[in-house]
């Protein structure tokens, strides 16, 4: 699954934005595109704000300008009454995103990738439940895709591509389940 192919809503688009500013890599989404989308959607909703309007005029644009974007969606944000989501809580959403796209993974090859990345970053960030669900992925990739002994074939070498799939798709649902649910977030955060 492709990260355009996710349908994103504000909320998530706001926690990406919080995520990306403590984290020390950046977001594989591009923000300001992202929002207009997101705008765009709205005012088919029927949505009528002015600065919505405005920020969907600005995905006309094949990369809107961030400056642009950020200043509308700052008016939008006012008339709203929205804040921007808390560290912890955006860490969290993060990771449910991570974890959504994982599961919606069209290859096994994708799977492999989204999981290395688990183990390139060490993600320690608060709170608790995310550090630990992240190095519980981190564990995960090791444990299928390690092959440092010559005479080992790894997990994953010994099952089908759809096996694969769904083998992985179990192991995320009981932490998606988690992070899925509202009330979990609030305590979790």
């Amino acid at each position: 699954m492709n990260d355009a192919a996710y349908n994103y809503t504000l909320q998530d688009l706001l926690c990406l934005k919080t995520f990306d500013e403590i984290a020390s890599f950046s977001s594989a989404i591009d923000f300001s595109k992202r929002i207009t989308e997101w705008a765009e959607k709205e005012l088919l909703n029927g949505n009528d704000s002015e600065s919505l309007l405005i920020l969907a005029s600005l995905n006309l644009e094949t990369h809107p300008i961030d400056y642009e974007v950020n200043e509308y969606l700052g008016r939008y944000q006012r008339e709203m009454n929205i804040v921007n989501p808390s560290a912890e809580l955006s860490a969290l959403v993060w990771l449910r995103i991570q974890l959504t796209l994982l599961m919606k993974a069209n290859s096994p090859q994708e799977v492999e990738s989204r999981l290395a990345f688990f183990t390139n970053y060490f993600l320690d960030y608060a709170p608790s439940a995310f550090a630990s669900i992240t190095h519980r992925l981190n564990n995960f990739y090791w444990e299928m895709y390690d092959e440092a002994i010559p005479v080992f074939n790894s997990r994953a070498s010994s099952m089908s591509d759809d096996e694969l799939l769904l083998y992985v798709n179990q192991w995320c649902k009981p932490y998606f389940r988690i992070l899925v649910n509202k009330d979990w977030l609030s305590v979790l955060a």
